[in-house]
């Protein structure tokens, strides 16, 4: 793969196979994609679990500031390492398995799916996978409950705003 400019293909046959080349380049960026996430969980979980930061700066570093140092946002470390703790640590799940599970989704069903069985699990986990639907709908799936159906009411509301600025006003 490279990142230079490409030359817009003139014949049917040029665009097919930039086509061809381009959807497979994708498929494989998205490929390395997903197995970073899954490898940078992996590294982060065993950096916590075994206190591995102490061993870099010493204990000058407290858990979060070793986190900045790697660049990572703490909730995103939390996020990664609880994913990779529940799903491969607790339950044995593979690459192949988890891959095509959207990790959002997976990381809200953990709360429900804390004292499931591995089939359940697996089921959920097929459940995930990208663009099968919303998020708010997975988590009914996955939890059980039936869904709530709102029967809207209208409300008047009137809001204030400035004249100049525009800015909402307390009334």
């Amino acid at each position: 793969m490279n990142f230079e400019p490409i030359k817009p293909p003139e014949t049917t046959t040029e665009k097919t196979a930039l086509a061809r080349k381009l959807y497979e380049e994708f498929k494989e960026i998205r490929d390395t994609r997903d197995k970073a996430i899954w490898l940078e969980a992996k590294m982060l979980f065993y950096l916590d679990n075994f206190d591995l930061y102490d061993y870099l700066f010493g204990k000058i570093l407290s858990k979060n500031a070793f986190f900045a140092e790697l660049d990572v946002p703490v909730p995103t470390a939390n996020f990664k390492i609880r994913l990779y703790d529940f799903y491969v640590i607790q339950h044995q799940f593979t690459f192949a398995e988890l891959r095509e599970a959207n990790t959002k989704k997976l990381y809200q069903a953990i709360k429900f799916l804390k004292n499931e069985n591995r089939d359940r699990i697996k089921e959920a986990i097929i459940m995930a996978e990208r663009e099968k639907q919303s998020l708010s709908d997975f988590l009914i799936g996955v939890s059980g409950q039936e869904p709530k159906i709102c029967q809207h009411e209208p409300i008047e509301e009137h809001i204030k705003r400035c004249k100049k600025c525009g800015k909402k006003l307390a009334d």
